[in-house]
């Protein structure tokens, strides 16, 4: 992990200064005691279209061997069907607390010399917790703090970069509240919404706001997330923890928040634009992650880049061919300019991410490619991302 790295101003499209937007993984750690916060960040740019676009301009230090993982348990086909208990209609926010707030811990992560803490929420009796995997990365052991204080060892049962998503399970047996799983595409713009989490390491703590927004675009290094949007006060330390509704139902885990713009005024503060992770989203992963330990994802085995032409994204550039993969058993070759994948345009790197992401393994598709003067139609049987 890394403190605040070194913010880079850019220019974006058409020659018009682009906001930036530094966005933090919310994570809060502690160094030896000395009570130091520390916090992942990424510097995001914002289109016209006000789709933020991620730099991964960040530079972390080589993590850390992960600690021993739980085996799989493919066994597990389903997750449990929890019912919220009855909300107090008259005290909402106050009765989802006193009700939900002992499936919420602490999640501390020993990294060597130095400790992380975050959030996660309880989602079955026999004791698995959902987190988010930047709390949890390059940790050599992990431990939970739960509502009365006790503090349990647990294992990793599968962590996932590509969503932010990890799955722990608490060791030694017994039996636990857990959390109902609602679901996030219910939500409305509008809607009331509290996260409970351990920001700066306060378990417990409780903020509220609403839905500010649904399906927002953040792009991460090249790979798009679909995010709720709210302006529920989220900070560090709160990363993994559960965003409920009026219910009483997780509907998302928080992320990450907007810190502050950069713009050729100067910087100006962000307030109130904190994301959390779709639980529908989030459902599909985390059964993976218990039932294979691994999230398996389509992959066309290309490296490639956005082109950018005339000053506009124009297409993904082909830098290299895996040998024997399945863009070089299609005939796509360096320098191929990828346009469209079943009919959708691909104008830069996220786009051809986000398309990927609704792709199976084995699955046949068709890719559009520019090669000089021509354009040309390509099947590509999608392998295994490894």
């Amino acid at each position: 992990m890394n403190n605040y790295s070194d913010y880079r101003k850019k220019r974006g499209l058409s020659g018009g200064i682009i906001a930036l937007i530094v966005i933090i993984s919310v994570i809060a750690g502690t160094v030896a005691g000395a009570g130091m916060i520390y916090a992942v960040t990424q510097v995001a740019e914002i289109e016209p279209t006000l789709t933020a676009t991620v730099d991964a301009g960040a530079s972390l230090p080589t993590p850390l061997p992960i600690m021993p993982s739980a085996s799989p348990d493919p066994s597990i086909t389903e997750l449990p069907d929890i019912t919220a208990p009855p909300i107090d209609s008259s005290e909402p926010i106050a009765d989802i607390y006193d009700k939900m707030k002992d499936t919420v811990v602490l999640v501390t992560a020993y990294c060597g010399d130095d400790t992380y803490t975050g959030s996660g929420v309880i989602f079955t009796q026999d004791g698995y917790i959902i987190t988010n995997q930047h709390v949890v990365d390059g940790a050599k052991s992990i431990t939970v703090t739960l509502w009365d204080g006790t503090e349990k060892e647990t294992v990793l049962t599968g962590s996932d970069e590509r969503s932010d998503l990890a799955v722990l399970k608490i060791s030694g047996g017994g039996t636990y509240h857990a959390a109902a799983l609602g679901n996030s595409s219910e939500l409305r713009i509008g809607q009331t919404v509290i996260a409970i989490g351990c920001p700066l390491g306060y378990s417990g703590t409780l903020t509220h706001g609403v839905v500010s927004y649904l399906d927002r675009i953040v792009d991460d290094g090249g790979t798009r997330y679909k995010m709720i949007q709210t302006d529920c006060p989220i900070n560090p330390g709160n990363s993994g923890g559960p965003l409920f509704n009026m219910k009483g139902e997780v509907i998302g885990i928080t992320n990450r928040k907007d810190v502050y713009a950069v713009t050729s005024n100067g910087d100006i503060p962000a307030e109130g634009i904190g994301y959390a992770i779709p639980i529908d989203s989030a459902k599909e992963i985390v059964l993976a992650l218990i039932s294979e330990g691994k999230v398996k994802r389509a992959a066309l085995g290309i490296m490639a880049q956005s082109n950018v032409e005339n000053n506009q994204y124009a297409g993904v550039t082909v830098v290299s061919v895996t040998k024997d993969g399945p863009a070089d058993a299609a005939g796509i070759k360096v320098n191929d300019i990828i346009i469209e994948m079943d009919g959708v345009s691909i104008l830069k790197m996220e786009d051809l991410s986000e398309q990927l992401s609704y792709k199976k393994v084995g699955q046949s598709i068709q890719i559009k490619v520019k090669r000089g003067s021509e354009e040309k139609s390509l099947t590509v049987v999608l392998g295994e991302l490894g």
